[in-house]
């Protein structure tokens, strides 16, 4: 594991490229194992996301927040429908921000990117962007659908050079900058 500024988590473990398995005969489907990524492909496993350390006061700030915000919605409209609405939504942020990340297997494979169970297409996204946030790199992929999310994927440095070779070779790089929404989050450490 390693610690970025501030009391960050973000877990990365290498992985080798596993050895092609014969399929045998015979056996049901459940009782085989998964087909193995060729042996071009780059893997890894890294966090899904930074665990920033929330404690208490972290919570209480955001109970304080949601209480100051509530009160001057009701004193400027009168409605109780907007105080529980925004209620309702500091209630799904707080609960957002305690969940711990899980540890995803990524492969850059020469057809696409696999995340955990998922599978992307290099033509499922418009150009691909590295970011850093102190010790941690990441890389940010930009997708075609307008509805679909930005794609953040954390690497380690060491391999840095690899996968950007790899997706380079497949996609665009452009430099993003994060938005102000990306801004605050950082700031209050979401």
């Amino acid at each position: 594991m390693q610690q970025g500024d501030g009391g960050d988590q973000f877990t990365y473990t290498p992985t080798k490229p596993v050895e092609a398995q014969s399929v045998q005969p015979g056996l049901a489907a459940e009782d085989q194992q998964p087909a193995p990524p060729p042996q071009d492909s780059i893997q890894w496993q890294a966090s899904e996301f930074v665990d920033h350390d929330k404690n208490n006061n972290w919570f209480l700030l955001l109970g304080g927040a949601t209480v100051l915000v509530c009160g001057v919605i009701y004193l400027l409209s009168g409605s109780i429908f907007s105080v529980v609405v925004i209620a309702c939504a500091a209630l799904a942020f707080g609960v957002t921000a305690n969940q711990k990340p899980r540890t995803l297997r990524y492969s850059l494979l020469p057809t696409g990117l696999k995340v955990g169970d998922k599978q992307y297409r290099y033509e499922d996204f418009r150009s691909f962007s590295i970011m850093q946030d102190g010790a941690l790199w990441s890389i940010v992929l930009q997708p075609v659908k307008r509805l679909m999310p930005l794609l953040t994927i954390y690497i380690d440095p060491n391999d840095g050079e690899r996968i950007f070779d790899v997706l380079a070779s497949q996609i665009p790089h452009e430099q993003h900058e994060m938005d102000g929404v990306d801004r605050f989050l950082k700031r209050i450490r979401f």
